[in-house]
């Protein structure tokens, strides 16, 4: 699977309510309740990774280039709907509002420009993580009650990618298909991947995803 090698967190995490539209900028080790419907349920459960450079310009002011990012919305958006009723589809985030949460609010949060100044100088790649928790502290089997979207970010000196040593898994690989959301990034399907590496090393043991 792949890997970050050396990295570092940026000092804010972002938090983001679907229903009212509220931002908030917590501590990089923001927690969330033990008892909710994603940590149990995989409830609204579903998160995107962005990688982004950021450097100076002539100006000497910052720029960040997102690699992807129109891809990467939509998928997000995508990833979100699928796990919200039909009645919650209102509250899915229109591409323009993602772009002004992460963009305006997170990134240019002043808590964040040391981070950024240290990426700028230092040359190296950075990664945004949004995702999607139930922020209600609470148990059973449903739809989310307070959704809403966390993200973190982080700068790193190599991205580790994926080797091409393997076998197929046809039960795993179809049921990731079958539900349609091959194309998405959900925990389940993660945990699929992983389970079917683990199953894969049975077979070949210097594979990998």
């Amino acid at each position: 699977m792949a890997n970050f090698e050396n990295a570092k967190w940026a000092p804010g995490q972002m938090r983001y309510f679907l229903h009212n539209k509220s931002f908030d900028l917590f501590e990089a080790e923001a927690k969330t309740y033990a008892a909710t419907r994603s940590a149990y349920y995989a409830s609204f459960l579903c998160f995107e990774g962005i990688r982004y450079y950021c450097h100076r310009k002539e100006n000497g002011k910052l720029e960040l280039v997102l690699v992807n990012w129109d891809q990467n919305l939509e998928r997000f958006r995508q990833s979100m709907a699928f796990n919200l009723s039909r009645e919650q589809q209102s509250i899915v985030p229109t591409k323009e509002e993602l772009e002004d949460l992460f963009i305006n609010k997170y990134f240019s949060n002043p808590a964040l420009r040391p981070y950024l100044e240290e990426m700028a100088d230092k040359g190296v790649q950075g990664y945004l993580r949004p995702f999607t928790l139930d922020e209600e502290h609470s148990m059973g089997v449903s739809f989310p009650h307070y959704p809403a979207i966390r993200a973190v970010t982080c700068m790193y000196d190599r991205y580790l990618g994926e080797p091409f040593t393997g076998v197929v898994i046809p039960n795993l690989i179809r049921a990731v298909g079958a539900n349609g959301t091959g194309c998405l990034k959900l925990g389940v399907n993660y945990s699929m991947s992983i389970k079917a590496i683990d199953e894969a090393k049975s077979i070949t043991p210097e594979a990998a995803a």
